[in-house]
């Protein structure tokens, strides 16, 4: 039997679409012929009422992750918003990042939103950003050091290297863009976490595309070299004629698509008449660039001020903030994942000073394969047993020094890119039995589970989500009740939810 192509039935349509998708034009109806309606969903909302919550926002204060966001003279609450300051010793960065990376949607665009009244819009020598992003690609809005106002697009390309010999400069096999940076992060085994902070770029070179770093990085090494660069269209003058002043109160949005898709500014707000107006710019990737429009757009919100060359400080006063899906949905799905203590040999939980015994401790790494993490992980179940009477605690923490003498192993066949240790040596044949100074910890959750009987720690709803942050460690550890003696044995597990 042969097949024969129909011809004769097909039609084709050609429409210039610059003023929009008219009624002939298909994809503005379904497979039924049915008018298609497009609702925005948020994925993300971060409000400032009472302060800069750290169950929302991560907080960096010149590079340097911290645990508490809310911290007067550089990121607090004020008049319901987020007031981010910076301080008069150039280099000092205030960076306020939300946990969330909502997950993109294909074929769905994004829309980010926030405002504000920048009183000191024009102020010399101080840069202040505010977008979607990370270090290695966003969108975002950027008030200059020299008091110009941009619209920026951050992108990358990146090569890998295993070391061979003593290295201390890399080619790319693709070209470097002038001005664009380099990040080298490296790692020396599969159970090695990967890190940024071992080697310095020192040149790069435009012309033959290569990256000298120092120190030189010894043989056997991962390396991945990202090349980072930036996109920048000066608004200013366009702000200027159509009367807008960002001193004021201000509309900020940005709208994108992953893959191929164009990504478009605006900048609303009112003239001195409060005539309403507004300022667009659009990036155009469809049919010019043969890379991806953001490569990563799974991002976070974030709010930056830096001194880049001022003897004073600055501030930035911002409003909340949303990230929303284009007719996507609020959750695409997350995927399960577990971790948990192998039935045998069991954790042993003595009664000497009533010390609590490290059951489980998961990690969310910072980079995957030398990138930035921007997967999401939510706990959604922990689980606990034990023979005699005991108290299980769950800590969340971004703290290493609490988890020092910790095994950390790469959960390797799961595909999370996790790092876990389940109290065992590396062949689960062996309990360690390691206490755990929890000094300083606040335990998200204390219960207790009575002789041979379990406890689960559920999360309630849907709509509540615990998410394990990158650069966290989530903790479980187990004490013998105050009112027992002797020893028993207990193991817990841990059910994750991943956004991939």
């Amino acid at each position: 039997m042969s097949l024969q192509r129909i011809t004769d039935s097909a039609s084709t349509v050609i429409a210039d679409l610059s003023a929009g998708l008219g009624a002939d034009w298909a994809i503005n109806t379904d497979a039924f012929g049915l008018q298609k309606i497009s609702k925005d969903e948020s994925l993300f909302h971060g409000l400032f009422t009472y302060d800069i919550s750290p169950k929302v926002w991560t907080y960096w204060v010149d590079g340097v992750l911290q645990h508490i966001p809310n911290v007067a003279g550089r990121a607090e609450s004020k008049f319901g918003g987020g007031l981010f300051q910076n301080t008069s010793t150039q280099g000092s960065v205030t960076r306020v990042e939300s946990i969330k990376a909502p997950r993109y949607q294909p074929s769905k665009g994004v829309i980010y939103s926030t405002s504000g009244a920048i009183s000191q819009s024009t102020k010399l020598g101080h840069r202040r950003a505010f977008g979607m992003g990370t270090t290695e690609n966003a969108v975002f809005f950027e008030l200059a050091p020299d008091g110009a106002t941009y619209a920026v697009v951050r992108r990358n390309h990146s090569q890998k290297y295993t070391t061979t010999a003593l290295m201390s400069s890399f080619p790319l096999t693709k070209e470097i863009p002038v001005g664009a940076k380099a990040l080298v992060r490296t790692k020396t085994s599969p159970a090695v976490i990967w890190t940024d902070v071992s080697t310095t770029v020192t040149a790069i070179d435009n012309t033959t595309n290569r990256v000298a770093v120092s120190p030189s990085i010894a043989v056997g090494v991962e390396v991945q070299i990202i090349i980072v660069w930036e996109e920048r269209n000066d608004i200013t003058e366009n702000l200027i004629a159509e009367g807008l002043d960002i001193s004021k109160n201000t509309l900020w949005d940005i709208q994108l698509g992953g893959g191929s898709a164009n990504i478009s500014f605006f900048v609303r707000s009112a003239n001195a008449s409060g005539v309403p107006l507004g300022v667009k710019v659009t990036y155009e990737n469809l049919g010019i660039n043969t890379e991806p429009s953001v490569p990563n757009p799974a991002i976070p919100a974030f709010f930056e001020i830096e001194n880049v060359s001022a003897t004073d400080s600055a501030e930035m006063l911002m409003g909340s903030t949303d990230i929303s899906s284009e007719n996507g949905v609020r959750r695409d799905g997350l995927s399960y994942d577990s971790v948990s203590n192998p039935n045998d040999p069991v954790i042993t939980v003595q009664d000497t000073t009533n010390d609590e015994v490290f059951t489980l401790i998961v990690h969310n790494p910072q980079f995957i394969d030398g990138f930035i993490n921007t997967r999401e992980v939510h706990l959604l179940r922990a689980s606990a047993f034990a023979l005699d009477t005991c108290i299980t605690n769950v800590y969340l923490t971004y703290a290493p020094t609490f988890v020092s003498g910790s095994l950390l192993l790469k959960e390797n066949n799961s595909g999370s890119h996790l790092f876990y240790d389940n109290n065992l040596n590396a062949s689960d044949t062996v309990a360690r039995n390691a206490e755990i100074d929890t000094t300083g910890l606040k335990a998200v959750y204390r219960g207790r589970n009575a002789a041979k009987d379990g406890i689960q720690i559920t999360k309630p709803a849907d709509e509540i989500e615990f998410l394990i942050p990158r650069g966290a460690y989530l903790i479980i550890t187990m004490q013998l009740a105050k009112d027992k003696v002797g020893t028993t044995t207990a193991g817990t597990a841990l059910e994750l939810g991943l956004g991939i």
